[in-house]
């Protein structure tokens, strides 16, 4: 004593390959001889124990894989084994675990003996509790003797996934997109097998894209711009059936927004929110938008919040001049602006459809005149529909910029807008309401038509 039969290699966990451990022996008169012990170590079969969960799922483990690790290892039956317990943040391992109602006797001892047979401490009543916040691989370490008391370790490897929802999918053209909760709440019940609580989104749309917004009503009551890591509730505020997509001007594509859904235990799933725009989804509304496919999308959500309708209920006229009278109209309507004033301009009957509109933007300071007339039926000029423009975001709160008339030297004609139009035409490029034309002109002067109008509009309520 002590015994050379009694030592132990014991080798470190995840270490996989040749231990070398050299010695010095002696035989029974003293004479010396060097050797060296070489221990191959093969992990796959120390760890061939695997199993597959989801997050905040439960698995049990199977004392029939712990028997078999042990005839491989010592080639005897698995008496007991312990366990290294995980990190708490990662999950659990109980005893006695009830999957009806998610209780359990107890926790898991390091320092218990779990037995392969026998209806004490029994290892086939073992089961690893997954957190629901974790996702990837949990390694639980043992340490297994077998019915002729020799050693062996092990490790149970757990593979934790995120369960995964198929897309929630929208389509539209240019108006909002409403987001429901009952289709959200189907994926939950996919996934989990649970009621939806609430959602979280990882992560908001390009900015060149559009807005998600909690309470939208229209442009100018847009409600509160949605942040990552906000919680959204089925059945409480803030709630998922007052989440709105609104779609930048111009815009088509398809829009993904990812999230991460949760049932009242907190456990997840992630899933998307796939929301794609095209021209091709617009309602053929007016019969003579032939040609005019850059402008049916500005068109149509005009339409839809009421601040632009057609000359008819059939035709909307997209070539046709807009009078100064009509775009004062488009602007109050479009800015829900009200006074009740018909203004003072000679040139606008008080009983016209204008009158109201037109006398609402003279109070607000959008419209000034020319020694005191309006001249309503005149076709507005692009340059005065940019001013109206400005001055209209600056009235509704929602511009105080000035524009930088630099801006104007890089178009081709920018030298012919008028010294009062300047920094409204600057403040407009900027907003990217106004591009120029293939040519790289502004055509300041030129009227402006009631499809270029929808366009400009359009880009200004959704910027």
């Amino acid at each position: 004593s002590p015994s050379l039969s009694r030592i132990t290699f014991v080798p470190k966990a995840g270490f996989t390959g040749t231990a070398s451990i050299d010695f010095s022996g002696y035989d029974s008169t003293g004479h010396r001889f060097s050797g060296t012990v070489l221990i191959e170590v093969d992990q796959s079969k120390n760890a061939s124990i695997s199993y597959s969960v989801a997050t905040g799922g439960a698995v049990p483990f199977d004392s029939g894989d712990f028997n078999r690790v042990s005839r491989t290892l010592t080639g005897d039956p698995l008496s007991y084994v312990r366990f290294t317990l995980p990190p708490s943040d990662r999950g659990l391992l109980c005893y006695q675990y009830d999957s009806k109602d998610g209780t359990y006797h107890s926790k898991v001892s390091s320092n218990t003996n779990y037995f392969y047979s026998g209806t004490s401490s029994a290892l086939g009543d073992v089961t690893f509790l997954s957190d629901s916040r974790y996702s990837g691989t949990v390694e639980v370490e043992y340490t297994g003797w077998s019915t002729r008391r020799e050693r062996f370790d092990g490790i149970v490897t757990i593979q934790v996934s995120t369960p995964t929802a198929t897309a929630v999918q929208y389509v539209g053209c240019s108006t909002p997109i409403s987001i429901r909760s009952s289709d959200l709440r189907n994926m939950c019940v996919n996934a989990l097998g649970r009621e939806l609580s609430h959602l979280r989104f990882t992560s908001l749309p390009p900015e060149g894209a559009g807005r998600l917004y909690h309470g939208y009503v229209s442009p100018n009551e847009t409600g509160t711009p949605i942040a990552t890591g906000n919680n959204y509730y089925v059945d409480r505020a803030p709630v998922i059936d007052q989440l709105t997509f609104v779609p930048k001007a111009g815009f088509q594509g398809t829009v993904t927004l990812p999230y991460s859904g949760y049932d009242s235990t907190d456990s997840w799933f992630s899933g998307t929110i796939e929301i794609s725009i095209s021209n091709g989804y617009c309602v053929d509304r007016f019969s003579d938008m032939g040609g005019y496919d850059w402008a049916k999308p500005s068109v149509e959500f005009l339409y839809e919040n009421g601040v632009a309708t057609g000359v008819s209920s059939s035709r909307f006229e997209p070539a046709q001049n807009i009078s100064r009278g009509d775009f004062a109209l488009m602007i109050c309507r479009a800015f829900q602006f009200q006074s009740g004033s018909t203004g003072s301009f000679t040139d606008v009957p008080p009983k016209s459809y204008y009158a109201n509109a037109i006398g609402t933007a003279q109070s607000l300071g959008i419209v000034q005149g020319n020694r005191g007339r309006f001249m309503p039926q005149n076709p507005i000029t692009r340059q005065d529909a940019m001013v109206m423009l400005q001055r209209a975001l600056i009235a509704a709160g929602k511009s105080s910029s000035i524009g930088n008339t630099n801006l104007l030297s890089s178009y081709a004609d920018g030298q012919k807008v008028s010294d009062y139009a300047k920094s409204s035409v600057a403040s407009m490029i900027q907003l990217g309401a106004v591009q120029g034309d293939q040519a790289n002109r502004l055509n300041p002067l030129s009227p402006i038509s009631r499809a270029e109008m929808a366009v400009i509009l359009h880009r200004v309520l959704t910027r």
